[in-house]
């Protein structure tokens, strides 16, 4: 019997490549020293940190790389028991470790943003109307702005010095007092989304069953553009020059023109969320079942990440190599430290629905509908 410690969230257990690894079991010891098998283990494969749920006794009949033990106890440990033909000792080692801490009061919450800084937090209430919420000491203290609406998605400049955010079957507000006052703009629509350049003078704004809407005056003034279509998410590069538009059984639209022109990529999918590098040529789509990644700005798109559930929001690092993605069939949120070829989870379960990180994909900011919101730190060791 070997005695690993899994105090914490983030620690794998890798096994070696073999076959012949059957009948582990995991056990969990608290703080007063009874012991209990765990509720459930997460099986990995080729890195991804989830897969399937099992019960507390494994039978593995097939090369598993690596398998992570749930333990929530802040003294646990995992107990591994009855291996056979080891050809190795197992290492443990604390890939990514992320502790989230809870802000801001239980609400609705819809949509959130940050600036590569972390300073300019952003955060919106939807179904059945509510506030926007600004927060300028890393997420610690939030304060209310702007009218109750049924907000969808909100977005900051660089140094936070435009804010806008959209509506459901209202406007697109601007703001460029940091969230002192809101200036209502285009018209009303059921928006859903919204992005803009780190100066904050190119703006693209998505609706349902509607067009692409532009702005290259700071969000004063609104031109339609692409097709019509159900867009769910857009993104932009950080000088508005690359814009992403996903659809919701339509194909992927990409502009390398600052939105003057569009091509549709990829196949018709139920899109649900899009990210990209601050200069636009990586990019991140997220559907169904898989994470879609895109390395030559919008031309081909590879699928990773797959796992039964609904894939939603996603952001990533300014370089394009960090990245964050919720799953919402799971609640977990998910990291990859390699451009998207892998994904895993810290396993922190919270029903998380959309996020946000700084530039540098270490800070990151997520929300819960209804719920919290939830600031941590990804550590990667």
């Amino acid at each position: 019997m070997t005695n690993v410690d899994c105090s914490g969230s983030g620690k794998i257990l890798f096994l070696p490549p073999a076959s012949t690894i059957q009948g582990v079991s995991f056990w969990i010891r608290d703080a007063t020293g009874t012991c209990s098998q765990a509720n459930s283990i997460y099986i990995s494969t080729q890195g991804l940190d989830l897969m399937d749920r099992y019960a507390s006794t494994l039978r593995l009949s097939s090369p598993y790389q690596s398998v992570r033990c749930v333990a929530w106890q802040p003294t646990a440990y995992a107990l591994l028991q009855n291996y056979t033909n080891w050809i190795n000792p197992f290492l443990v080692q604390l890939i990514q470790n992320l502790t989230w801490t809870q802000r801001a009061s239980l609400q609705t919450w819809s949509g959130v943003a940050s600036n590569p800084a972390f300073t300019v937090l952003l955060a919106c209430v939807g179904g059945g109307g509510g506030q926007l919420y600004l927060s300028t000491d890393l997420g610690v203290s939030w304060s209310a702005s702007g009218p109750s609406l049924i907000w969808t998605d909100v977005a900051t400049s660089q140094t936070g010095s435009l804010l806008v955010a959209v509506s459901n079957g209202d406007r697109i507000y601007i703001s460029t007092d940091l969230g002192g006052t809101w200036s209502p703009k285009a018209s009303p629509k059921s928006w859903t989304s919204v992005c803009c350049s780190s100066d904050g003078t190119i703006l693209l704004a998505a609706a349902t069953s509607d067009f692409l809407f532009l702005s290259t005056d700071s969000g004063m003034t609104w031109t339609a553009t692409s097709a019509v279509a159900n867009y769910t998410s857009v993104a932009c590069s950080s000088d508005g020059t690359i814009f992403y538009a996903v659809t919701s059984g339509d194909q992927i639209y990409v502009s390398t023109d600052g939105g003057v022109t569009w091509i549709t990529r990829d196949s018709v999918r139920n899109w649900r969320g899009v990210t990209c590098s601050s200069d636009g040529t990586v990019a991140y789509a997220t559907e169904d079942t898989y994470i879609y990644t895109s390395t030559d700005t919008g031309v081909t798109w590879t699928p990773n990440g797959g796992y039964p559930g609904s894939w939603t929001a996603i952001t990533c690092s300014l370089n394009g190599v960090l990245v964050g993605a919720v799953n919402t069939t799971d609640g977990f949120v998910y990291f990859s430290d390699s451009s998207g070829s892998s994904y895993r989870t810290t396993g922190d379960p919270g029903g998380f629905t959309s996020l946000a990180c700084n530039g540098g994909g270490t800070s990151f900011l997520v929300s819960e509908s209804p719920g919290f919101l939830y600031t941590g730190e990804l550590q990667l060791l």
